[in-house]
This record gives structure tokens, C-alpha cells and sequence, in this order.
């Protein structure tokens, strides 16, 4: 398994111009360094995410090789004043005003 997802991420990155600095995989996940914006590091993981877990998906009669994302539960929805119902850390800044929206 370890050997398809590096040799998939390498295939994706040079099929699509990305440099792949490094590669890491274990049991808790993938850990990849690429050159470049953040557009194409999250490019490259989705395409990796999804090719990767096809395969396995066909190759293991439709097991799951990746975590699905977590779905918010009722108390975690966003309420109608547009509260997110997270921990209030957020001290207001809304996303639009970031110099990037992407950034930490």
C-alpha cells in the first residue's frame, strides 16, 4: 500500500508540473512537501486522495482507505445568526478580511 500511494503521488506531481519535495506515509496518514502555492498542495493531496481510493476501493470490494471527513454534528452547525458553534476562538475575524483566506 505504502509503495502505490508514493508512486501515485509522484506519477500526479509530475503529470502535473508539481515538485514533490518529499513524501511520507504511515498508519496515520500521508505528509507531503511540495514546491509551489498552497492551491497545488491541496490539488495534488485531493488527486491523490481520490485515485488512491478508487484503487483500493476496487482492489478490497469497496473498503475505504481513507477517513472520512468528520460531519458536524447539531451542536456544531452553524445557527441561523451565522454563529459556527465552535469554542468562540475565532475573535470575530471573518475569513474575507485575510490577506489569505488559506492562511493559518
Amino acid at each position: 500500500m505504502h509503495d502505490t500511494v508514493v508512486s501515485s503521488a509522484e506519477a500526479i506531481a509530475e503529470r502535473t508540473g508539481v515538485v514533490l519535495v518529499s513524501i511520507e506515509v504511515d498508519a496515520s496518514g500521508v505528509t507531503a512537501v511540495v514546491e509551489g502555492d498552497r492551491l497545488a498542495a491541496f490539488g495534488l493531496a485531493a488527486e491523490l486522495r481520490r485515485l488512491t481510493g478508487a484503487w483500493y476501493a476496487r482492489r478490497f470490494g469497496g473498503e475505504r482507505l481513507w477517513v472520512e471527513p468528520h460531519e458536524p454534528e447539531e451542536s456544531e452547525a452553524p445557527d441561523e445568526e451565522g454563529d459556527d458553534g465552535g469554542d468562540g476562538d475565532d475573535e470575530g475575524e471573518d475569513w474575507r478580511d485575510r490577506d489569505d483566506p488559506l492562511g493559518p
